[in-house]
């Protein structure tokens, strides 16, 4: 059985969907869904989240897609 490594590299990771600015960013490890919404500006007013809010509390990995539904 493999262990995971973790890394202290920023990862990069696109978000999709409902908020102000989506797109690419560069995060800190261990960044998690809620801190990329964040920084993609928030949500937008009205918006209606998919996403379990358990699903945005775990850590982000390099090259993941958050897709958070229809914008």
């Amino acid at each position: 059985m493999r262990k995971r490594i973790y890394s202290e590299a920023p990862i990069r990771v696109k978000i999709e969907g409902p908020v102000v600015n989506p797109g690419v960013y560069t995060l800190d490890a261990g960044s998690n869904g809620n801190d990329l919404i964040e920084i993609a500006g928030g949500t937008l007013p009205g918006a209606q989240i998919k996403t379990e809010d358990s699903i945005l509390e775990q850590p982000l990995e390099d090259g993941q897609v958050l897709n958070l539904g229809k914008r």
